[in-house]
């Protein structure tokens, strides 16, 4: 499907969403797109595309150093009304909000639905 198809397909799909909240987070990528940020820093502080690609080269470095803590280590250490992450919206995840994610990122996995590492390179070179 070329772009332009996933254009109109994505435009009909906002025409008939009825989803306050997700329309809601429209807006806000919109703006966000719009201000040029790109993501946001583990601690809700916008980054840019360079500064993004910058903080993603930091943590793959130190993951090559070994600077890592084990996902359950790390959820041992909190408490579950903590705030342990934030979306890429900058919305605030409490451990079990984080938790609720983290397995749908690995249903995601498990159904095919991911980037391997060669393709996000590939894919942050256009940005």
């Amino acid at each position: 499907m070329d772009i332009a198809a996933k254009k109109l397909e994505l435009l009909d799909w906002i025409m008939h969403l009825r989803d306050n909240a997700m329309f809601e987070k429209l807006l806000a990528l919109k703006a966000e797109s719009e201000d040029g940020t790109a993501a946001y820093s583990s601690v809700a502080e916008p980054l840019d595309a360079n500064a993004y690609r910058a903080h993603v080269n930091e943590g793959l470095k130190g993951a090559r150093e070994g600077r890592t803590t084990s996902h359950d280590d790390f959820l041992d250490e909190v408490k579950s009304d903590e705030i342990v992450a934030y979306t890429v919206l900058g919305e605030p995840l409490t451990l079990e909000q984080y938790k609720a994610k983290a397995d749908k990122g690995m249903s995601d996995i498990e159904e095919g639905r991911y980037m391997t590492h060669e393709e996000l390179l590939k894919d942050m070179e256009t940005w």
